[in-house]
């Protein structure tokens, strides 16, 4: 069992040294003068919207997906959750659904942000992912941001300063997506793929272990019994005293 543990604890030391590293993002930039909020959710007014914010963005890096953040709030009164998706990009436009994530409608606020929080680069939603997505590096992704429910809007933030891995592009009623020429604000994390060679290292490393152990068993087990014939003597006699009983 000791074994099994060192060698358990040596594979997950090997997939879980590196923290979750930025993979892309766009924030708002410190001296920026203006910036946008653009909905997400479905409302009736006499007829019944569809709407979805999607974020492309191009990974620099691999690795599987760890957290997102965003700058968003809700309009009251809404009770609906809102879906944080990741899909594949083809021709331009969000496709497979890879992750969907839902966000709670009380974990947003119901105030917008102010100019001093986003001019800090900061955001006020981050979630988990489950950690099992693999993002390719240098690949086009995209975070759809939408409910499912009616009378629901959310506000997501962005802006039109230069950000080259995608663009912002909405979706209302039917496709296709649109581009809105800005980008929203945003930042995607991933845990990096441990490298091969941190990861033989462990491997190597439980293999000497184990085989260490396995040769102090063994050499414990086949030990030469002590035999001189002081410890014989005490044997043989249950450490009584040698009485010699020879006629004289």
């Amino acid at each position: 069992m000791k074994i099994l543990a060192t060698v358990s604890f040596l594979v997950f030391a090997s997939g879980s040294s590196d923290a979750a590293t930025v993979v892309a993002e766009h924030i708002l930039p410190s001296t920026s003068t203006s910036w946008f909020n653009a909905g997400a959710g479905m409302g009736t007014d006499g007829i019944v919207y569809d709407n979805r914010q999607a974020q492309i963005f191009t990974t620099t890096s691999s690795g599987y997906l760890s957290s997102i953040s965003f700058n968003s709030y809700r309009i009251n009164p809404t009770n609906a959750d809102l879906r944080v998706s990741v899909t594949s990009i083809i021709g331009g436009q969000p496709r497979t659904v890879l992750e969907s994530i839902i966000v709670t409608s009380t974990t947003i606020s119901s105030q917008s942000l102010s100019s001093a929080f986003l001019l800090g680069g900061n955001f006020s939603n981050t979630i988990t992912a489950t950690g099992n997505l693999l993002l390719q590096a240098n690949t086009q992704y995209a975070i759809v941001f939408s409910t499912s429910s009616i009378e629901a809007n959310y506000r997501l933030y962005g802006d039109y300063s230069a950000y080259s891995g995608g663009s912002n592009s909405s979706f209302q009623n039917s496709g296709p997506y649109k581009t809105s020429g800005g980008n929203l604000l945003f930042r995607v994390s991933a845990t990096p793929i441990p490298e091969p060679g941190s990861l033989t290292t462990c491997i190597l490393s439980a293999i000497f272990l184990i085989t260490r152990r396995r040769r102090s068993r063994t050499s414990r087990d086949t030990a030469t019994p002590i035999s001189s014939p002081v410890f014989m003597l005490f044997r043989s006699s249950n450490l009584n005293p040698v009485i010699d009983v020879r006629p004289r």
